[in-house]
């Protein structure tokens, strides 16, 4: 929908700008609370079941935890711009909205970092990764949290000025100079994440070159067909994370360009490109990993 005109009567909590430019969506909304409550559904359910699994339980039990979190913030994010469809000049519903959109990510991304570990953990994997896997995890994630804070801080303010700016008011950070904070907390997490994806490839180059000069001793049949169906599961499980890293990626790249321009940037007024660029690849990021759990890629063969 269209910008509509300005609010020229405030009420209390209210902007006399639609920060957004644009009335959000009401089906894109109520599309993707849904789609989220279902993955939401499902990790549940792999949560409870991972209870179950002698190996890697904690391990398991983690990265569904952290991707439950991140679907709840995202039904609260939606919700709040569910609000903002029939309200849209409620400066709380922006900030929630805008809030709970951005952060969630994080525990998405701390979940593929987590994941990641667990499959280096595994037997003949660790030598093939330049740093240990519990360092790993701790970097990217305190790089996130570091990042993700900025962002917040920036768009806050972004709000806040605009709407001061508004009101004939002076606003201490300008919207220029709140969206200049914004960018660089975007910049840094894109540079962060492109690190992991440098070692995630670097990885599977090594992993795949480890496996082709490797000779299988001779042994038994069923033990042979054990090997391969593991081997199939490392390789899926290598395919999932590849695919849901550059689908969160390219979500943390839209909002580095939507940003760069400056505040109220073309690319920020379009809700198509939001929807596309943003919503889009994390839900299918989820879904990758709601059709392939974890738990299932990980088993050890004495597990099936």
């Amino acid at each position: 929908m269209q910008l509509p005109v300005t609010n020229p009567n405030p009420a209390a909590g209210e902007t006399r700008v639609n920060i957004y430019g644009y009335v959000p969506s009401f089906s894109l909304g109520v599309a993707t609370v849904v789609l989220f409550a279902l993955f939401l559904l499902s990790h549940l359910l792999f949560l409870v079941q991972s209870r179950r699994q002698q190996k890697r339980q904690r391990g398991i039990a983690t990265f569904e935890t952290l991707f439950i979190i991140g679907c709840i913030l995202e039904i609260i994010g939606y919700s709040f711009r569910l609000a903002s469809h029939a309200h849209p000049y409620v400066l709380r519903n922006f900030i929630l909205n805008y809030f709970m959109i951005v952060v969630s990510p994080v525990f998405f991304s701390a979940g593929l970092y987590y994941s990641f570990s667990l499959f280096v953990q595994g037997p003949h994997h660790t030598h093939l990764l330049p740093l240990s896997p519990r360092l790993l995890v701790g970097l990217f994630v305190v790089a996130d949290v570091v990042t993700i804070v900025i962002q917040i801080v920036g768009a806050a303010l972004i709000g806040v000025g605009e709407s001061n700016l508004a009101d004939g008011k002076v606003p201490a950070v300008t919207p220029g100079q709140a969206n200049k904070i914004l960018t660089a907390g975007l910049a840094v997490q894109c540079a962060s994440f492109c690190a992991f994806l440098i070692i995630v490839f670097t990885f599977v180059w090594r992993f795949s070159a480890a496996k082709a000069h490797t000779r299988q001793p001779l042994a038994e049949e069923k033990q042979i067909s054990a090997n391969k169906a593991h081997h199939r599961r490392a390789y899926l499980f290598l395919v999932v994370l590849i695919a849901s890293s550059l689908l969160v990626f390219l979500r943390t790249t839209f909002r580095l360009a939507e940003a760069s321009p400056g505040e109220l940037s073309p690319i920020s007024l379009n809700e198509h490109l939001f929807a596309a660029l943003e919503t889009a690849p994390v839900l299918a990021a989820v879904f990758l990993w709601s059709c392939l759990p974890l738990a299932w890629l990980l088993r050890e063969e004495d597990e099936l």
